[in-house]
């Protein structure tokens, strides 16, 4: 799935949003997702609900 500049920035800016917020968790669905998540700049507790391949 491709995503657009604006589709980035925008969740970018909601990233942000949480990491302003204090104690901020998400949960995801697995490990490629919190990496995903890292990358555009998370820094607080990520939870996945899986954690296998599967």
């Amino acid at each position: 799935m491709k995503f657009s500049e604006k589709e980035i920035e925008e969740m970018k800016k909601f990233v942000k949003h949480l990491n302003s917020k204090k104690d901020s968790v998400v949960i995801v669905e697995g490990k490629c997702d919190s990496i995903a998540l890292r990358k555009l700049g998370f820094s607080g507790k990520i939870l996945e609900f899986h954690s296998f391949k599967g």
